[in-house]
C-alpha cells in the first residue's frame, strides 16, 4: 500500500486500487510494482485497476509518466481492465483518459473500461481464461477485499 493506492501482485496479475487522485508519485509507485511483476513473468502480465469515486484524473505530469511507462511495458502487458466506480460522469472521464493513454501507446485493443467490479472481473477472466498463471476468481476477490480494507483516500 502506498498513499491512497494499493497493488497486489499474484501469479501474473496486478490488482490495483486507486483511492486517491492520480498523481506522479502514486503512478510511479504502481508502475514500479508492475515492472517487478513483468520481470518475474517473461510471458506477460495482466492488470485489473479499480478507480474509486474519490480519485481524481491524472494531471499533466502524471499523464506523461503513464504514457512513458506504458510504452516501456509494451511487450509485457497482455491486457488491462479498468473499473471506474461511481456515476456515469466519472466513468466517462476515466474512459476518455484511459482510452487516450492506451491509444497513444498502441494498446487500445488490449484495454477495457468497465463500470462495476463484477463486470471488470468477468472481462479480466474472459481475457485470461487460457492462462493458468492467473489467480482464481476467489483469490482476486480476496485481493480486492484486502485492498478496499487497507487503502484509504489521501489528499492530492
Amino acid at each position: 500500500m502506498h498513499d491512497g493506492v494499493g497493488v497486489v501482485c499474484q501469479g501474473n496479475l496486478a490488482v490495483i486500487l486507486y483511492a486517491a487522485d492520480a498523481r506522479l508519485h502514486r503512478t510511479c509507485w504502481v508502475f514500479d510494482r508492475m515492472d517487478e511483476l513483468a520481470a518475474r513473468n517473461p510471458d506477460g502480465i495482466y492488470a485489473l485497476m479499480i478507480i474509486t469515486p474519490q480519485s481524481g484524473p491524472p494531471d499533466g505530469a502524471t499523464r506523461t509518466e503513464n504514457a512513458t511507462r506504458l510504452r516501456q511495458l509494451d511487450q509485457a502487458l497482455i491486457a488491462m481492465v479498468t473499473v471506474a466506480l461511481g456515476d456515469s460522469f466519472k466513468l466517462n472521464i476515466v474512459r476518455t483518459v484511459m482510452r487516450t493513454m492506451f491509444l497513444l501507446s498502441r494498446k487500445g485493443a488490449r484495454h477495457v473500461v468497465c463500470s462495476t467490479e463484477r463486470e471488470g472481473m468477468e472481462r479480466l477472466l474472459e481475457a485470461t481464461k487460457l492462462d493458468p498463471r492467473v489467480p482464481t476468481r476467489a483469490d482476486i476477490e480476496a485481493d480486492l477485499a484486502a485492498l478496499h480494507a487497507q487503502v484509504k483516500p489521501h489528499a492530492a
